[in-house]
């Protein structure tokens, strides 16, 4: 009997694609979510900035800095929702500022930076936890 010429693909072919599919999928997507965790902590570090340049005015116009956020007419939160804010301490020389992570959000996930510190004392800024955590 005269063999037929074969159209398309046999059921090995497909299901073999399909697992290197899977396995590429499964290196990538954790990339991919660290990726999207390091962009979307920008929404903390615009918040921060905001806080800082308010605290700058509050002080010049005040001789110390603010204890708490309403003084400075901002919300509790960040712009996109993903952090809240609070002052932790405050006075004459200098405060010290944090952007926590809500809980629930894919942010609460990032390790080390789900929580970003910003202290302002006489001695100059720091930026905690760590400068990677401000994509410095």
């Amino acid at each position: 009997m005269p063999s037929r010429p074969s159209h398309g693909f046999t059921l090995v072919e497909v299901a073999t694609v399909c697992v290197i599919a899977a396995i590429v999928a499964a290196i990538a997507l954790p990339s991919f979510n660290s990726y999207l965790r390091r962009g979307k902590r920008h929404d903390a570090i615009t918040a921060l900035t905001r806080l800082q340049q308010a605290q700058s005015s509050y002080q010049y116009q005040n001789g110390r800095y603010a204890a708490d956020l309403a003084a400075l007419g901002l919300p509790g939160h960040s712009l996109e929702g993903l952090y809240s804010l609070q002052i932790s301490s405050s006075g004459a020389d200098g405060y010290s500022a944090a952007a926590t992570a809500a809980p629930g959000s894919g942010q609460a996930k990032d390790g080390d930076c789900s929580a970003l510190r910003l202290t302002v004392s006489p001695s100059g800024t720091d930026y905690g936890p760590k400068a990677s955590c401000w994509n410095r």
